[in-house]
């Protein structure tokens, strides 16, 4: 593993660790097996993070991180391997995590390495991050502010609330570099006292939301006119 925060680190010396295939060899010979390319990408992936099941604070949220599995065969003293891959518009997409608690909803890598979220009942995978590294970093923010408190407030918001919060001096809003890339920004206030993200899709459209430390305050910052609150990770409505 490479250039990964502090957070990130910590997150991931929490994690539980699987014994999964590490070595080239078996890994190639496992992907010509299956009749399936030899991405660099997955070979990145399997050996440097494949096997690593991580939560985010005490919550369920989180992801197993998984490519090529093994289970050893007492029938043939052997070890069976299992791959799960699409091929979608002649790009072939690795099944690369899975949540812990959603088993509607799973991650996928292409050939370069970039990340996408894909439904069972949807053929198109959706873009999520560029790399690996990325993910988990978004995950590992969530994290820490988890670890920071267990329960949060959040709400969807637009441009006009962000470029308010912008340009405030009580909030100082402050990006976290190591999350960010061409799919998404992550925003802090300088007490950490919220934090936000904006997720960008490749059809134009946001998800833009915030994460609050109580209701009083995402109630604040958008001075009462806010009329639903979600907690989170514990779902609750908040209606004002």
């Amino acid at each position: 593993m490479c250039d990964l925060s502090t957070r990130v680190i910590d997150m991931l010396n929490k994690s539980k660790k699987q014994k999964v295939p590490k070595d080239d060899e078996v890994i190639i010979t496992v992907l010509k097996n299956m009749k399936y390319p030899v991405y660099d990408s997955v070979l990145r992936f399997q050996k440097l993070y494949a096997g690593i099941s991580y939560r985010l604070g005490k919550s369920t949220e989180g992801f197993s991180l998984e490519m090529i599995s093994s289970q050893f065969n007492p029938r043939t003293m052997d070890y069976d391997y299992y791959v799960d891959a699409e091929e979608i518009d002649g790009e072939y997409y690795f099944v690369c995590a899975t949540y812990h608690y959603n088993v509607s909803i799973y991650m996928v890598m292409d050939s370069t390495g970039r990340i996408y979220g894909k439904e069972y009942n949807d053929n198109k995978p959706y873009l999520l991050a560029d790399s690996i590294e990325k993910f988990i970093e978004k995950d590992a923010v969530k994290n820490y502010f988890l670890e920071k408190q267990q329960q949060w407030v959040s709400a969807s918001f637009d441009d006009s609330n962000l470029n308010e919060w912008k340009t405030s001096k009580e909030y100082c809003l402050l990006q976290i570099d190591e999350a960010c890339d061409s799919c998404s920004t992550y925003l802090k206030d300088k007490n950490e006292e919220f934090y936000l993200t904006i997720q960008r899709y490749e059809d134009g459209t946001e998800n833009k939301i915030i994460y609050a430390s109580s209701v009083e305050l995402i109630k604040k910052l958008f001075k009462d006119k806010l009329k639903v609150a979600v907690g989170y990770p514990r779902y609750e409505i908040f209606k004002f």
